[in-house]
């Protein structure tokens, strides 16, 4: 790959700065980490109470599991990145995004770190845990990890973040929204991905998973006036006739110049729509397949 030139460069501060995607940077747990008040009715409980739940062998005052061993064979440290109320019919839930540091050095870009998810609720002993997960049992060996129900992981080059918006599954099931931003310069890669779940019994299936915002960089390697292709992808749910909904996927594409404006993000006129799409994601019990799509110009 070759290497960036000063337009590139430039287009890609401007990207890193004004960027409107809805991931958001969170702590890593091997950085110091400030405790937040957790929200709503779960403003009582405290970060380590929540861990303490997700988490066999959580010790409050290092703030580590000793039932998972990182690296170099100690307590791999864990913290919350993000806590968000998620309601369900009548039902409020928490859910969790945490961060485990399989190592002790801070993240490298090229070093992966896990971010298992969990819900909680509360119940007359206080906490208790919904659906997890599955968590690495060590990081001292390579183990398999299941696409569907193990853990999520990002890299020094990702940011990740809770999407809560109502996506629905069936009358009475709703779906949990991750978004995993990815940023790596030299590529130049700035994509955003969005993955859905479903609580099924104490698990949490992964059923969905597609990128939501795209950007191409035709001639990044080339002098001249540098162009970015967006597309923006909004999502939403529909009766499908049958017991559960189907996901409805609209993609936007966007042309424009470095010069003329940064991300593709305004209603300027140098912000040209290009392409859009439509696309219907039907659930067959396990996981969302694409049915059908349609594609139209401008």
């Amino acid at each position: 790959m070759g290497k960036l030139d000063g337009k590139t460069l430039s287009l890609a501060l401007i990207l890193l700065m004004g960027s409107v995607c809805c991931a958001q940077t969170v702590d890593r747990p091997n950085e110091p980490h400030k405790p937040n008040q957790l929200p709503g009715e779960y403003s009582g409980f405290s970060e380590a109470d929540v861990l303490g739940k997700i988490f066999d062998g959580y010790d409050p005052t290092a703030s580590t599991v000793s039932s998972i061993q990182n690296s170099e064979n100690k307590p791999t440290k864990v913290s919350v990145l993000e806590a968000k109320l998620w309601r369900v019919a009548s039902d409020e839930y928490l859910v969790v995004l945490t961060g485990l540091a399989g190592r002790s050095e801070f993240l490298c870009g090229n070093c992966t770190m896990d971010a298992p998810l969990a819900v909680l609720k509360k119940d007359e002993n206080g906490l208790s845990v919904v659906a997890r997960q599955d968590l690495p049992r060590s990081y001292v060996t390579d183990e398999p990890v299941s696409e569907i129900f193990g853990t999520l992981s990002y890299t020094g080059h990702e940011s990740v973040s809770l999407d809560l918006a109502p996506y629905r599954l069936s009358d009475s099931e709703m779906l949990i929204g991750v978004r995993i931003e990815q940023m790596w310069l030299p590529a130049p890669i700035y994509d955003t991905t969005l993955l859905l779940f479903r609580v099924e019994e104490k698990r949490l299936r992964k059923v969905f998973q597609t990128i939501v915002i795209d950007r191409e960089y035709p001639n990044a390697h080339k002098d001249g006036p540098q162009v970015l292709l967006k597309t923006n992808s909004t999502l939403s749910t529909i009766r499908s006739g049958g017991q559960f909904y189907d996901l409805i996927v609209k993609r936007a594409r966007f042309k424009c110049m470095e010069n003329d404006v940064g991300d593709c993000a305004s209603k300027s006129p140098a912000v040209k729509r290009v392409k859009t799409q439509t696309e219907v994601w039907r659930f067959d019990g396990e996981r969302f397949k694409a049915k059908a799509a349609s594609s139209g110009g401008r």
